[in-house]
């Protein structure tokens, strides 16, 4: 029921109000509506498709929301700089407020008097799915008493940074740089080449024989563990050269580094200000963060950074830890139990977007069932995820290893769009290709091998097992409406190895969507089953 004073009848004769309301009983039932102030989302728009991340400043943004009542409303706006280049994008959710029982338009989101909950169903930028990033989750609230409400709602979305020249340097980075177009050269004399620049994210107009730490900030998971990829950048120096001390330790939790003694009950080593680790640390994946308690949605510690020359200046930064915490219905009325039922599955999470159902299984697997969560993604040039196992002959784990810190934990492992290797230890681990050419090798226990779609280099795993319950999970990969796995999967020989070959969209016509090498197995060994 809409209050009067919006149907301005106030102390109108009684005859007045029933024509009135007569003439409103005779309207089409979205004429029975009045229109409200809009709902506005706003942000930044991040391209992760190339080697670094970039802002996307032109397109065309398409945003699903599904009603609370489950009609979808599709809003759309353009997408440019906004406000000096910080925000990406601006975009107006049309409301209607309810008048006289009457059901809004199916154009529009109905505002009631009380808080509806209405879902982020869909979100494309230029045709390509996008994700939410930050705290908002994926569904908000909507009433009259949220008239005008505005959400910052950062997305993410995997687009390539144009390349007019196609020299491998984005448009956006020439120009910033106000380089020649030229990927090969070095203006800086550093000894690092314009495209190696990019690729390491330093400045190509900036002497590198000194120290620079190109991190700003660290996405990790609230209630869990998560690995600190830091980037450091010095032309002349070796990673276990480069030398970082804690000068802040964050809030809401604490650094460790990985095995930093022989102690089967702790062998982690919390940081306090004043400890170091090098960037091997850093590389090796030694570097985490354990968050606990009820911290905010951002915290933060500080460093400083060394190389072996005394006579360099330090170089110090501020590194934002930005905690992912899912605002999702379905998981808030769930028990532990059903909760880890849902990570460990490779069922839709009801209410999540495809495109943000792994790292809500991240943020599930690290908080309810201890996993450590080392993502890759971001990283423009190749690299090896191992976890602490990995180099560990499986017949000395308990011997050499387990003797001295106890058994590995397990561990999400998720590559990028570079060539990468991706090496889980010796418990059960989660291993997640990237979009570039990977090598995946579980080692012992029940691995589960993640493929989102397309890859621009061959993928392949080392050592697939069915004997030890290892699983290939597709369910990210196949987007067809068949129900039978032949129409997208064909299992074929390779020389000594049985290769999978992936039609996409299953219609069973073009199986070369994705192959996925699988070494020293027949055909037979590895039938789908």
């Amino acid at each position: 029921m809409i209050p009067a004073r919006q149907l301005d009848l106030g102390w109108r004769p009684l005859a007045g109000a029933l024509a009135c309301a007569c003439a409103l009983a005779a309207l089409p039932a979205h004429a029975a509506s009045i229109t409200e102030p809009a709902t506005v989302f706003y942000g930044k728009i991040v391209g992760t498709g190339s080697a670094r991340p970039f802002q996307v400043t032109d397109g065309q943004l398409a945003w699903t929301i599904r009603r609370a009542d489950g009609v979808d409303v599709t809003t759309r706006a353009t997408v440019r700089r906004l406000n000096g280049g910080e925000y990406s994008y601006r975009l107006s959710v049309p409301h209607e407020a309810l008048a006289l029982g009457v059901s809004a338009s199916r154009g529009s989101v109905p505002l009631a008097a009380v808080d509806q909950t209405h879902q982020h169903l869909r979100i494309t930028v230029n045709g390509q799915n996008a994700r939410i990033v930050g705290p908002n989750g994926v569904t908000f609230d909507a009433s009259q008493a949220r008239r005008a409400a505005t959400y910052r709602l950062d997305l993410e979305v995997p687009l390539q940074a144009p390349d007019a020249d196609g020299n491998g340097l984005p448009d956006w980075w020439e120009t910033k740089h106000g380089l020649d177009k030229l990927a090969g050269t070095d203006p800086d004399g550093d000894g690092l080449s314009n495209l190696q620049e990019y690729l390491a994210g330093s400045d190509p107009t900036r002497h590198n024989r000194t120290p620079t730490l190109a991190t700003t900030g660290v996405l990790v998971y609230a209630g869990g563990t998560t690995v600190v990829t830091l980037d450091a950048v010095d032309a002349d120096s070796m990673p276990v050269s480069l030398t970082y001390t804690l000068t802040k330790a964050p809030t809401g939790g604490a650094l460790y580094l990985c095995n930093g003694r022989a102690d089967t009950a702790a062998p982690d080593v919390a940081l306090t200000d004043g400890a170091q680790f090098t960037q091997q640390d850093v590389l090796s994946g030694r570097l985490r963060f354990v968050q606990r308690g009820e911290a905010p949605y951002s915290t933060a510690f500080e460093i400083s950074l060394r190389d072996e020359d005394a006579g360099h200046e330090a170089a110090a930064g501020r590194v934002a830890l930005n905690l992912y915490r899912p605002s999702v219905p379905a998981l808030a009325s769930a028990s532990p139990e059903q909760l880890l039922a849902l990570a460990t599955s490779s069922d839709a999470i009801p209410g999540v977007a495809v495109e943000e159902e792994q790292r809500v299984r991240n943020y599930l697997l690290s908080k309810h069932a201890g996993y450590v969560i080392w993502d890759g993604s971001a990283a423009g040039s190749g690299q090896e995820l191992a976890a602490p196992s990995a180099s560990v002959e499986r017949a000395d784990y308990a011997a050499n290893y387990v003797s001295k810190f106890g058994s590995d934990r397990s561990h999400v492992l998720i590559g990028g769009s570079a060539e990468n290797t991706l090496a889980g230890g010796m418990e059960a681990d989660v291993l997640v290709a990237g979009a570039g050419s990977q090598v995946l090798r579980g080692n012992a226990g029940a691995d589960r091998f993640v493929f989102a779609g397309a890859s621009g280099g061959g993928i392949t795993i080392a050592d697939f097992s069915p004997a030890e319950n290892d699983v290939i999970d597709l369910s990210y990969a196949l987007r067809g409406q068949s129900p039978l796995l032949r129409e997208y999967v064909r299992v074929a020989a390779s020389g000594a190895n049985a290769t999978l070959q992936i039609d996409a969209d299953g219609q069973g016509g073009n199986f070369s969507d994705l192959t996925i090498t699988l070494a020293g197995l027949s055909p037979d060994a590895a039938d789908l089953h």
